[in-house]
């Protein structure tokens, strides 16, 4: 990975862990994105090249507009975090908040449903 990266390849990251029990059992959307992001720096990128590459790299190679990074008349879905991800990726897993389309999701009414 850091090889194709550094050679400037996109790289969009991705995992086949699906909301399905069904047809993943034992895969948990959300988690396992996570574990990649960690396994995407264990193989040589930045943690910077892991969040452009879970964010907007991902957007634009799925042809998805007004998504996937920060900017005016984007949508404005944002991860607020507890510590900084650039220094140590697991950071990514130390959330405070979440917000879609601008407004603050409840996460603890949310994880119940």
């Amino acid at each position: 990975m850091k090889i194709l990266s550094d050679a400037g390849v996109s790289i969009g990251m991705g995992t086949d862990s699906g909301a399905s029990p069904n047809r993943n059992p034992g895969r948990w959307q959300g988690y396992f994105e996570h574990v990649e992001m960690e396994m995407l720096v264990k193989a040589g990128m930045t943690p910077q090249q892991v969040i452009v590459a879970s964010t907007s790299a991902g957007a634009k190679m799925m042809g998805l507009k007004g998504v996937g990074s920060i900017e005016k008349g984007n949508w404005a879905d944002l991860l607020v975090l507890n510590a900084n991800p650039l220094t140590d990726i697991a950071n990514a897993r130390q959330i405070d908040s979440v917000y879609i389309a601008g407004r603050k999701v409840n996460v603890v009414a949310a994880a119940t449903h």
